[in-house]
Parts: C-alpha cells; sequence; structure tokens
C-alpha cells in the first residue's frame, strides 16, 4: 500500500534538506527545493490504493478549502498523523519555508475535518512563517486561505479584509490564478450580502482571468455563480 513508503518519504526528505544546507544552497535555491520536496510528500502522503487527498500547495485552486477527500475517514487520520511527521520533519530542519507549506495543508485537512480552530491556528502560524522569510507569494496565498476560515466563523468583516489583502499581494506579484480565485471568493461574499452589483463585477474579473490563464474548472465555476446571479436579478 502507499502507506508503507511514509518512513522512507520521510527519510528522502530530512537527507534532501541536509543536501540543501551542506551544498549551502540559498535563496532562491533552498526554498525552491523545499517547495518542490514539500509538494511532492504532501502528494505523496496521502495516496493509497487509488484513493487520493489531493492538496493544493500553491493554493491557486478555485475551490474555497483547497482541498479534496476522497476515502473513508480512517484514512484521513493516517493522513492527519502524516503530516504532522512531515511537519516535525520540518522543525527539525529548521527548514521554515517547508514548515509553512506543511501547515497550510494541516490547515486545510482540518477545516475539511470541522476543526475550525485547529484550522485557524494552523493558518495564522503559516501567514507569520511567510512574512518572517519574506515570501510574499506565499504570504498572499495563506492570508487568503484565512478567508473562507472566518466566514465559516460568522467572521464577515474579517474575511473581506483577508480576501482584499490578498488580493492585492496576488496582484503586486503577479499571481493571476491566484487574483482569480480571491477575485471569485469576493463576488461570493458579496453575492451572499445581496450586493448583486458588486458581486457581479467580481465574478466577470475572475470569469476574464480564469480564461486568460486557461482555468477551465475556474471557468466553469463563475459561470455557474453568473448564472444564479442573473436569475436572482431577473426576479
Amino acid at each position: 500500500p502507499g502507506w508503507a513508503a511514509v518512513p522512507l518519504a520521510l527519510l528522502e526528505l530530512t537527507l534532501t534538506m541536509a543536501v540543501a544546507r551542506a551544498l549551502e544552497l540559498n535563496a532562491p535555491l533552498r526554498p525552491a527545493v523545499a517547495l518542490f520536496v514539500g509538494s511532492w510528500l504532501v502528494r505523496g502522503l496521502v495516496e493509497r490504493g487509488g484513493r487520493v487527498i489531493s492538496f493544493d500547495v500553491a493554493g491557486d485552486s478555485p475551490r474555497p478549502s483547497g482541498l479534496e477527500l476522497h476515502g473513508i475517514a480512517g484514512e484521513v487520520e493516517e493522513a492527519r498523523g502524516d503530516l504532522e511527521a512531515a511537519l516535525a520533519v520540518a522543525r527539525d530542519a529548521g527548514d521554515l519555508v517547508l514548515e509553512g507549506v506543511v501547515r497550510a495543508n494541516l490547515a486545510q485537512l482540518h477545516t475539511e475535518q470541522g476543526r475550525l480552530d485547529d484550522a485557524r491556528a494552523q493558518s495564522e502560524a503559516a501567514l507569520a512563517i511567510h512574512r518572517m522569510v519574506g515570501n510574499r507569494r506565499l504570504e498572499g496565498i495563506a492570508l487568503g486561505n484565512l478567508g473562507p476560515l472566518a466566514a465559516l466563523q460568522g467572521r464577515i468583516a474579517e474575511a473581506q479584509a483577508c480576501y482584499e489583502g490578498a488580493l492585492a499581494i496576488a496582484r503586486e506579484v503577479g499571481n493571476r490564478r491566484h487574483e482569480g480565485f480571491l477575485l471569485a471568493s469576493l463576488g461570493i461574499q458579496r453575492h451572499g450580502q445581496a450586493r448583486l452589483k458588486e458581486a457581479q463585477e467580481n465574478y466577470d474579473a475572475a470569469l476574464a482571468i480564469a480564461r486568460e490563464v486557461g482555468d477551465r474548472r475556474g471557468e466553469g465555476i463563475v459561470l455557474s455563480r453568473l448564472g444564479l446571479l442573473y436569475a436572482e436579478q431577473d426576479h
């Protein structure tokens, strides 16, 4: 089974990051190595028998949580344990970039299981790390990921502030795909508040970006939201 590869994967991660340190790989090479190995590990940790928990490490997915779960609850708990093991490896190695990535994925897993306080704690820790190391792209993604959590807990003004702050960063660093996701998220929030004109503006902008970057899934999601909005405007 896929889970049997976990100890080997953790060992390989440790050795890879040790080599990176020995070679004195610093920015931008070491963070790039950390992100590559981290994203590979997180995906590999949660594969089993053809059923996959798919984590969007980059945070660019149009789905609010960035996480799809397939399989039984026991497997999800195993995934949680393995992510926590990966977090321990990152902390032992002193690799803040990888630690931030793993914490973000733990936050997504907690969100899917309804542990919103735990998800918020992990998301805030990831955000603090990305700010500490000065990675604006990941800072924007982490800030944007706090938006849905705030909304789920009824903190609507905070959610909007997270989306708008993350949107500014996405534009600053040229992350068009994440910009589109944030615009769609703002549109959904404003749609729910019956601020239909603003929601349509957000949806239209998100749709244009989805088409620009070739995100067919995101395009379909935004079109469906626009359809609902038009139906409400007709009544």
